[in-house]
């Protein structure tokens, strides 16, 4: 047992009272608002702390987007016109492979239960294409297609080794946009 002085009064109370028996205060033994303090504290140095890593990320983002509009500024006309000239490229051969799928899927037994479930785009502009569709009894089955860079669309039931010489010879390899998404939105 330890004696304090009452905050009221000041006269010395036992850490065990729970009242001052001089004055009636309610007793408040030292380090009773210890946990609440070092509470604040504790609450305090998180708020600065992530406060401090909000002004990073802002600080970093702001110093990304400068890198890249000097990059940007950097390049050469030349540059800028090749750049432009293969996204007009790389957007025809979306546009073409997101067309094959369209086509592929109308001419299904029952488009309504084609599903997609992959579309690739290699860099020499073929598209591979997986899917699932209907077949005449009714039965839903796994089916493959190759959509060439001209726009032909090779599907493995009706192509057979033509569709096994384009798909080994383009699908195969490493590599490739991966456009399911955007097909999914955009042409189903």
């Amino acid at each position: 047992m330890a004696l304090f002085p009452c905050h009221e009064c000041g006269q010395k109370i036992s850490t065990e009272a729970k009242i001052c028996p001089q004055c009636g205060a309610k007793s408040r033994p030292p380090g009773s608002n210890r946990a609440k303090y070092l509470f604040g504290f504790l609450a305090i140095l998180v708020l600065v702390t992530c406060m401090h890593e909000s002004d990073k990320l802002k600080l970093q983002t702001e110093n990304a987007k400068q890198e890249a509009a000097a990059r940007e500024a950097a390049k050469s006309p030349a540059q800028r016109a090749s750049e432009a000239a293969a996204k007009k490229k790389r957007d025809a051969q979306l546009t073409l492979v997101a067309a094959g799928i369209k086509s592929l899927r109308q001419g299904m037994k029952d488009p309504s239960a084609f599903d997609l479930t992959s579309a690739i785009v290699m860099p020499n502009g073929t598209g591979c294409v997986e899917y699932r569709g209907k077949n005449s009894f009714g039965a839903i089955l796994p089916g493959s297609a190759v959509v060439t860079a001209s726009g032909k669309v090779l599907v493995q039931e009706r192509h057979g080794n033509t569709f096994v010489a384009a798909w080994n010879g383009s699908c195969t390899a490493a590599g490739g946009d991966d456009i399911t998404a955007m097909v999914r939105q955009v042409v189903l």
